[in-house]
């Protein structure tokens, strides 16, 4: 996988909220994501990174299905895994059209889905009034589904697309990702809108597109050599409200948080590198053997397995006191006296795979930067 350029942060547009939103928050008191500032960049690729309880998924299933209940253009909805779709289509799609009327779309999840304005999943098909809307499809399963005609959609969601802390992925989610895109939108412009909670920034697929470097809130577009592909993205890192923060620190889940010690990510919005990420400072190393040592565009970082299972990959700075400033550096490659292994792409995918495994530590940040950009 080629590394992309950082992202670069963009001053946002001012764009008036959708109307039926500004009704519905008024009448539950909610604060509903406002999609309308990053659609109007229009963009092919659209990522928002927000706080839970916002209405990202919410607003998703509004754009697909008034786009649908407007034109007949159908969408389709991603999950990651298997276990992901179960709980979108669970109980036969109630849970997916339950909470449509917050934002002014009537919809009541039926067993039979044809009477009136009636919905349902079966068999990952969304139905509206006994016709198909839209389709629930897991990631993974591109290969199995490559012949498949969906040439009604127009639009593509893809939810929680930075998977839990607990999940193991047992695939290349980015090549998947691809790869479900051709198959679903062919040459047809389709646009593919993204949601997550701020959970982790070593999610590879965000990586892939760039995005890998932001830290503070606002609007990020991606940066290529490639004319046709730079600045194709745009991710939106969402800082929540201040009256929806209030109000979440207040209730029984925000007490809970803090009292935890998760209100960083659950109240704050802030991402979570995970436990035992980094090496605690001033402690003594655990056992580990050089593996190998990764050269990026200008800095280098040494890999290393070990710790107490074996299994731990162990991302180091890789220092020299005869090196540049004893960081070594592209360019001081001949003072390195190990045998130097150039990582080929199966060995960064294994590198992936450990990262999605949460079985990668590093020495510090810096050494997570030069391992990105090279990933």
């Amino acid at each position: 996988m080629q590394s992309a350029p950082l992202a670069y942060r963009i001053s946002p547009k001012h764009k008036t909220m959708d109307a039926k939103l500004v009704k519905a928050a008024k009448e539950t008191g909610a604060s509903w994501y406002n999609f309308n500032v990053l659609l109007s960049y229009n963009k092919a690729v659209n990522l928002v990174i927000k706080e839970r309880g916002l209405g990202g998924t919410l607003g998703m299933k509004g754009i697909g299905i008034r786009e649908y209940l407007k034109t007949g253009g159908q969408f389709v909805w991603f999950r990651t895994c298997d276990v992901d779709v179960d709980e979108v289509c669970g109980h036969r799609g109630a849970t997916f059209f339950s909470d449509l009327k917050d934002i002014g779309i009537n919809i009541n999840a039926t067993i039979d889905g044809e009477k009136g304005r009636d919905g349902l999943i079966i068999d990952g098909a969304i139905k509206i009034d006994g016709k198909i809307a839209g389709y629930v499809l897991p990631l993974y399963a591109w290969e199995t589904i490559k012949g498949t005609d969906y040439a009604g959609v127009k639009w593509a969601f893809y939810d929680e697309f930075i998977p839990a802390e607990h999940k193991r992925i047992g695939f290349d989610v980015p090549k998947a990702l691809a790869n479900m895109c051709e198959t679903v939108m062919r040459t047809r412009d389709t646009r593919l809108i993204m949601v997550a909670n701020s959970l982790t920034k070593s999610s590879p697929l965000l990586r892939a597109l760039g995005f890998g470097g932001i830290s503070d809130f606002g609007y990020y577009v991606n940066k290529n050599p490639d004319k046709e592909l730079d600045e194709m993205a745009i991710l939106h890192y969402c800082q929540s409200p201040k009256t929806y923060k209030e109000k979440h620190a207040a209730s029984t889940a925000g007490k809970i948080a803090r009292l935890l010690g998760q209100e960083g990510v659950i109240l704050e919005n802030k991402f979570d590198t995970g436990a035992n990420t980094y090496l605690p400072a001033g402690k003594k190393k655990p056992p580990m053997i050089l593996d190998c040592i990764l050269h990026g565009k200008t800095d280098s970082v040494r890999v290393y397995t070990g710790g107490i299972n074996g299994h731990t990959v162990y991302i180091m700075e890789d220092r020299d006191k005869l090196a540049y400033m004893r960081y070594r550096r592209t360019f001081d490659r001949k003072l390195v006296s190990q045998y130097v292994t150039l990582a080929d792409k199966a060995y960064k995918d294994y590198i992936l795979y450990a990262i999605q495994a949460k079985q990668v530590i590093f020495e510090s940040e810096y050494a997570e930067s030069v391992l990105y950009e090279m990933i």
